[in-house]
């Protein structure tokens, strides 16, 4: 398992690329230089997969949706609508994210990217500052003491 770590500032250029930090690089282009991104269905952000990393992480949603039904069906459509496969460049390591994707988070010009253990996470910086402010980490540090307290040790 890949394990993405490090928050990293960056902006678009001025043809709407990114370059993919170079501690992302170096654990995603040896596997291939094509990767998933994918609108978060929480969050204000982008989530950026290698392709088994999606395939494990799409497997494990539509296991849980039964898409014969017309529920389901439109749960597993819109789930995948916001997604796209981005390429790469292994000598640069500038890749396009498509605008529609960049629209729906607010990505104008500054972004960053934060490691996420399988995952990468695309933020505008001003959506992340406010994620950051509202969460701060004294709430982290009650949270993960109830989410801990709740498992049997």
């Amino acid at each position: 398992m890949i394990d993405f770590s490090g928050r990293y500032d960056s902006k678009l250029d001025d043809k709407g690329r990114l370059v993919l930090p170079v501690s992302f690089r170096t654990k995603v282009l040896p596997q291939g230089s094509s990767l998933i991104v994918h609108k978060s269905v929480f969050e204000k952000s982008l989530n950026i997969y290698t392709l088994e990393e999606w395939q494990k992480y799409s497997s494990e949603v539509l296991a849980g949706i039964n898409i014969h039904t017309r529920e389901g069906n439109q749960t597993w459509m819109a789930f995948n609508r916001d997604r796209a496969e981005i390429v790469v460049d292994e000598k640069t390591g500038r890749f396009i994210i498509p605008r529609n994707l960049l629209d729906l988070v607010n990505i104008e010009k500054e972004v960053v990217f934060v490691g996420n253990c399988n995952t990468i996470g695309l933020w505008s910086k001003d959506a992340l500052e406010k994620v950051e402010n509202k969460f701060n980490r004294e709430q982290l540090a009650e949270s993960y003491e109830k989410l801990m307290s709740r498992k049997s040790l």
